[in-house]
């Protein structure tokens, strides 16, 4: 999952996609969230699309009715994290509680219980892509897999990624700046 979503931040910022309304976070992003909040106890991959706008956390998971637990606590954290990062001017609007919205998938998805990931990064690039959610589904979850497997290796044998890759430094994300995340 971490290379594939460093793909697609490699590819919106080269802008080989021209997407003005997607960011795709690192897996550090998501570790400060994790200590920050220490009690948040998923264990599955689900994909989470956040509307700003709205102010709502897309859920698409296999676990249709059960995703909640595994994004509540991420759902209280952004409104703070937004309003840590936003101009003085408009702090005191911020604080807005975001509204936790399960998309509709496919009943009984995911049978194997062993294609999670495969499954988020799939329904986030639908998604993105303005593609029917319905497309995804177990009779195509392997070829889904290997299609994924097969771009992380063509990315390996793209020129560019692997000079952005030479330059590529891990953060240091235990050490970073933590935003004081505490209501005023």
């Amino acid at each position: 999952m971490d290379v594939f979503m460093y793909i697609w931040r490699v590819k919106t910022s080269l802008r080989h996609w021209t997407l003005d309304r997607v960011a795709f976070m690192p897996t550090y992003f998501f570790l400060q969230i994790e200590k920050a909040y220490l009690s948040f106890t998923g264990n599955l991959w689900i994909a989470v699309c956040v509307n700003f706008i709205e102010k709502i956390v897309e859920v698409f998971g296999c676990l249709q009715g059960r995703n909640r637990q595994y994004v509540e606590k991420f759902s209280v954290m952004i409104p703070r994290i937004v309003k840590a990062v936003a101009p003085p001017e408009n702090k005191k609007y911020l604080l807005e509680k975001y509204y936790i919205v399960e998309v509709p998938l496919k009943a009984r998805l995911n049978k194997s219980l062993c294609d999670c990931g495969a499954y988020a990064l799939k329904n986030l690039e639908c998604q993105l892509l303005g593609l029917d959610l319905n497309l995804v589904d177990d009779e195509i979850i392997q070829r889904c897999c290997q299609k994924i497997a097969l771009d992380i290796w063509e990315a390996k044998q793209n020129p560019i990624l692997i000079e952005l890759m030479t330059q590529y430094v891990p953060s240091n994300f235990e050490s970073s700046i933590v935003f004081d995340l505490v209501e005023d």
